[in-house]
């Protein structure tokens, strides 16, 4: 398991956006992400780290369909 979190160059803290629903990232597997939203897969690379700062409160996890929480 990878960390959705991680800091950058600057010392922000960033969090790992799904490229295909835009909502947070729950879990980060190996090779491949799945987003639960969609149910599509993507690589890691295709991540969107994005500051921590930046995101707004109201932006669920890609897995809260799952909880159901849609």
């Amino acid at each position: 398991m990878f960390k959705i979190e991680r800091k950058n160059e600057n010392g922000e803290v960033e969090v790992a956006i799904c490229p295909l629903c835009y909502k947070r990232v729950e879990f980060i597997g190996a090779p491949m992400v799945r987003c639960y939203s969609t149910g599509e897969t993507y690589e890691q690379l295709e991540i969107r780290w994005t500051p921590k700062s930046k995101i707004l409160k109201e932006t669920g996890y890609d897995v809260d369909n799952l909880r159901g929480f849609e």
